[in-house]
């Protein structure tokens, strides 16, 4: 229990613990018969007696208290003076009004002023009894009062622990994060994490006081808990350690403040890969809710490891990837240049059919060389996908960009942008340039007729850019407009990689958006929808 007390039990309204109340009269003979009564009625009961109003106060600094019971009529302060003097420091302490002087005017005074019961004395002993059972249901009330707060407090540090999850990179971090958290939280003294390894426990990280520092090996105190902890994979409790038995125990260092300790084992990955150790100021710190709320930081903890991994494991492929990437598309680059080497040697002397050959044998060589700028574009979305780093774009310059350069390579299409939208910002990356190019090639390559007509407009609605481009193509059918973003999907007769639908598919996705296929009057209309920012 903590000292003069505007706090509780820490295990609510069926705590065990002792109640101890101070019970301030000026008639020592009734103080005497009361707390006599009292005490013999509950053993749980514990009183200190006071004839002196004034001598409350120190009383309350000094000791722990549940509960004060004043009289009303004392010469030298009556009990509403003496209560408003313990509500300025104590707002919340359970405090019973215990008197002789019984009236209606007395009871409403005495509930304006913020009593917390009201019990009139009287003849017999049912007054003892009414007094008793009062005081009790005033104390649970508090304690529960308190616990939810406390509980609250550490749901708060739970959410707290998440935030310093999401942040952490590396195993180290993610430990040190956890129990610095804990340890600055107010119902702990300290924490610790081990991890565990062919049964040895090893240090990964601790925070608190010196003396919070736990021994590793299963001989201390501690260090069985948390082996019990692990080979049980359970919460395992030790609470009520006296001051007397840390000084003799060898798995508690002497002078320690912490009067309990909770041991979770930390799973990951399905497996049992540690502990995390909690040390309590009180001597009831870990009651069945605060170790759930334990059990849940330990769930947390451990699904932050295997997001770790799972990481680690991703950029590990996607740097593979990445490599593969650029080893093939350099190979085939280097054997396409070659091919045309070979293709302008044959096209010195070829004739006739032989030329035609020579031409479908350099467009090809193009073709592939095309397809090896997709992959590249390809790999660069994917391993974007997985690390997501997107950050406010405008989607303005980039979209005049990509058509600036359409028009260059495309000389017999034209490029309209009909309308469009100032300063239209989303959440992407560079590769938000590839989404724009591949569609404004796209609606040119699938386009048979000698002059191309490509119109782009951009608007802006419900927190939504719309951008569409319309060509007058031959149109796609129904049943093909989903289809076509398919991998290597190719329209009739294109001379595109089959890959550029695709790939803007793949990015809009990672940009939170979607992509569609509408009939135009005639041709395509592609429509992107990205959130913006």
């Amino acid at each position: 229990m903590a000292t003069a007390r505007d706090t509780g039990g820490r295990d609510g309204g069926g705590s065990t613990d002792p109640i101890s109340l101070v019970h301030v009269d000026d008639d020592s003979e009734f103080l005497s018969a009361t707390d006599a009564f009292l005490t013999a009625r509950a053993e749980d009961v514990e009183i200190d007696s006071i004839t002196d109003p004034n001598a409350v106060l120190d009383y309350l600094e000094r000791d722990d208290v549940d509960c004060v019971i004043s009289d009303y009529s004392m010469p030298e302060m009556d009990g509403l003076a003496l209560l408003e003097r313990v509500r300025e420091t104590w707002p919340e302490l359970p405090f019973v009004l215990y008197t002789g002087r019984g009236s209606e005017e007395l009871a409403s005074e005495a509930i304006a002023a913020g009593v917390t019961e009201y019990v009139q004395k009287g003849g017999g002993t049912s007054h003892y009894d009414l007094l008793l059972q009062r005081v009790r249901n005033a104390v649970a009330a508090h304690r529960s009062h308190q616990r939810a707060e406390e509980l609250e407090h550490v749901a708060g540090v739970i959410r707290e622990i998440n935030q310093a999850l999401l942040r952490a990179d590396s195993h180290a971090s993610l430990f040190a994060d956890a129990v610095e958290t804990l340890a600055a939280a107010d119902p702990y003294a300290g924490a610790w994490i081990a991890t565990t390894d062919e049964g040895r426990l090893t240090t990964a990280a601790w925070a608190g006081p010196a003396e919070c520092r736990c021994f590793e090996s299963d001989s201390s105190s501690v260090g069985a808990l948390a082996h019990d902890a692990v080979d049980s994979e359970r919460v395992c409790v030790r609470q009520r350690i006296a001051p007397d038995s840390i000084d003799a125990d060898a798995g508690f260092v002497p002078g320690a403040d912490y009067r309990s300790v909770a041991t979770v084992p930390l799973v990951a990955d399905g497996d049992v890969g540690g502990v995390l150790v909690v040390f309590g100021h009180d001597s009831e710190a870990f009651d069945t809710a605060e170790c759930d709320l334990l059990e849940e930081v330990a769930g947390d903890i451990g699904f932050a490891i295997d997001a770790i991994a799972l990481r680690a494991q991703l950029e590990h492929r996607a740097t593979e990837l990445e490599l593969l990437s650029r080893v093939l598309r350099h190979d085939i680059r280097n054997d396409i240049q070659i091919v045309l080497g070979w293709c302008a040697l044959l096209a010195e002397g070829a004739d006739g059919d032989q030329q035609a050959f020579v031409e479908k044998i350099e467009t090809t060589s193009r073709h592939i060389d095309e397809l090896t700028d997709s992959a590249r574009e390809i790999v660069e979305a994917l391993v974007a996908n997985g690390d997501t780093l997107l950050e406010p774009t405008a989607i303005g310059p980039l979209l005049e960009a990509e058509i600036e350069k359409a028009a260059e390579a495309f000389e017999d299409a034209a490029f309209t942008l009909v309308d469009h939208t100032d300063g239209p910002v989303v959440l992407a990356n560079e590769m938000l340039s590839s989404v724009f190019r591949n569609v404004l090639n796209n609606a040119v390559q699938h386009n048979d007729g000698d002059e191309s007509q490509v119109e782009i407009a951009v608007t802006e609605t419900d927190g939504q850019v719309v951008v569409r481009v319309a060509d007058d193509g031959p149109g796609i059918p129904l049943d093909r407009r989903e289809r076509v973003f398919g991998k290597g999907e190719r329209g009739f007769g294109s001379g595109g990689t089959g890959m550029g639908l695709y790939l803007v598919a793949t990015l809009v996705d990672l940009y939170e958006g979607t992509v569609r296929i509408e009939g135009g009057d005639p041709g395509t209309v592609v429509v992107i929808e990205l959130p913006t920012v």
